[in-house]
C-alpha cells in the first residue's frame, strides 16, 4: 500500500489538516501526518514517525 495511491493519500491528508486548522477542532487540533506530501516522490512515513 505504501507505493499505491500516494496522490489520493496526500489529498486526503491535506484536506484533513486544512479542515482541522480552519475549524480549530479540539479533537483534531494537531493531526499527525503519515505521508510526506511536500515534494515528489511522496511516500509513507510509517506509523512510528509523525511529521506535524
Amino acid at each position: 500500500m505504501s507505493e499505491n495511491n500516494t496522490a489520493l493519500a496526500c489529498a486526503l491528508q491535506n484536506e484533513i489538516v486544512k479542515d482541522a486548522q480552519e475549524n480549530q477542532s479540539g479533537y483534531f487540533s494537531s493531526p499527525s501526518t503519515y505521508w510526506q506530501c511536500d515534494s515528489a516522490p511522496f511516500h509513507f512515513l510509517g506509523e512510528d514517525v509523525h511529521h506535524d
